[in-house]
């Protein structure tokens, strides 16, 4: 069998476990909370995704892909992470500062010679 045809069989089962996990303990217990509060624990769970730091390692996506988009998307999506965090109040206000302490600065910075 092809790496193609075991990686879509794994992929196709492992979709499924998760489906029957999900429709088994997950549904019934969001069904049965406020709405609100489901949307809040599925943003919670949200928030345990990667981090976008992998685009830094070379060829993790690709070969063609531009050192230089790898690295704004990288730290970009690490600067949003307290955004995607609903019980952090100051998520959203935090991110500038965030931005700012990660190296982004205005377009002043990326003049030839600064």
């Amino acid at each position: 069998m092809s790496a193609t045809g075991i990686f879509s069989i794994d992929m196709a089962l492992g979709y499924l476990a998760w489906a029957l996990c999900i429709a088994t303990y997950v549904w019934p217990r969001l069904a049965a909370m406020d709405r609100v509060e489901a949307h809040r624990a599925i943003a919670t769970f949200n928030g345990f995704r990667f981090f976008g730091l992998a685009f830094l390692l070379p060829g993790f996506v690709g070969p063609n892909l531009p050192q230089s988009f790898a690295t704004l998307a990288a730290y970009g999506d690490l600067a949003t992470a307290p955004a995607r965090n609903p019980r952090a109040a100051d998520g959203a206000r935090a991110l500038p500062l965030l931005a700012a302490g990660l190296g982004f600065q205005s377009g002043r910075s990326r003049r030839p010679g600064h």
